[in-house]
């Protein structure tokens, strides 16, 4: 009798052996919730906008939709819990899915590989987000309500309780106008005017890509400060931006070739205004890069009216 109880008792305990390994790290049988952090990718002083050095990061506080499939494809069939999560950003990168109850957990089958997409602003009931930037983007506070972001990570159940991270990149893309005056004279003013730009960028959340519409606005912003614009091409000898002096003269820039304007690229012009022309230096960076990929010296294409 006492043989026959003390096998029974070893039977009973297997389970348990079986789902935790000798360092008390989860199995590929044991329950482990996907857990996720967020930044947005940066480099330096390239990406604080300029005058006012408001760096891109998350402040807190924003929600963030988050689909998570199982295996390395973004198929609905196989979406963990539903599409759209919605996740709340920490300050510290921390992002907490709204609903506890329905926490989304790691598939216990082969390495328990996930497909992550992420995207702020929030649109939870549709597969797709759309920003609208403001026509005056002279304040911290409209310039920062034309963000629009994007992550995509595919990842394999870590052991432990290991977080993974999402890396966030811009959808827009960041014009950045730079103003110094010739030897003092003319005074400048404190606005830069970016002419024409279609306002509105539609983000499809499953692939990244972007659609932009809407009638083209112009677009005031500080001196020596950056406005958001949806990715686009301007065609050639068309004015891209104009300063104004303290005298009342415009001075238009327009580039003898088309430009495109890419998703996560910040576009920088250096301008020196003249009494009677402007110089200007154009230079290329991805945003979030230190690297400048590009620099073009173009003088006298931007012309006094």
């Amino acid at each position: 009798m006492k043989n026959r109880y003390r096998h029974i008792a070893l039977l009973l305990t297997t389970p348990l052996l079986l789902a935790c390994s000798s360092d008390g790290a989860p199995t590929s049988s044991e329950p482990q919730p996907i857990r996720l952090t967020g930044s947005i990718a940066s480099a330096t002083l390239s990406d604080t906008r300029a005058a006012t050095n408001l760096y891109d990061a998350f402040d807190g506080g924003e929600q963030i939709d988050v689909s998570i499939y199982k295996g390395n494809t973004v198929n609905a069939a196989n979406v963990i819990v539903k599409e759209n999560n919605i996740y709340t950003m920490a300050a510290n990168g921390t992002m907490t899915y709204n609903d506890e109850k329905l926490e989304p957990y790691f598939p216990t089958t082969a390495n328990g590989q996930v497909t992550i997409r992420a995207s702020y602003p929030s649109n939870p009931t549709e597969a797709t987000v759309a920003v609208t930037v403001a026509s005056d983007q002279t304040t911290d506070v409209n310039y920062k309500a034309g963000e629009l972001l994007w992550a995509s990570e595919t990842a394999n159940r870590p052991t432990g309780s290991t977080s993974i991270p999402l890396t966030f990149h811009h959808r827009m893309a960041k014009i950045v106008v730079n103003l110094t005056s010739r030897n003092g004279n003319p005074n400048l003013p404190t606005t830069v005017t970016l002419l024409p730009f279609k306002p509105t960028a539609t983000l499809t959340k499953a692939t990244g890509a972007v659609a932009t519409s809407g009638d083209a606005i112009n677009i005031t912003m500080s001196k020596n400060g950056a406005a958001m614009v949806p990715p686009q091409t301007i065609a050639a000898n068309t004015p891209i931006f104009e300063v104004q002096t303290d005298q009342g003269d415009i001075a238009q820039y327009k580039s003898p070739t088309a430009l495109v304007f890419k998703s996560d690229y910040v576009y920088t012009y250096d301008v020196q205004v003249d009494m009677r022309y402007i110089t200007v230096t154009s230079s290329i960076q991805q945003w979030g890069a230190s690297t400048t990929l590009s620099i073009e010296n173009q003088n006298m294409y931007g012309e006094e009216e």
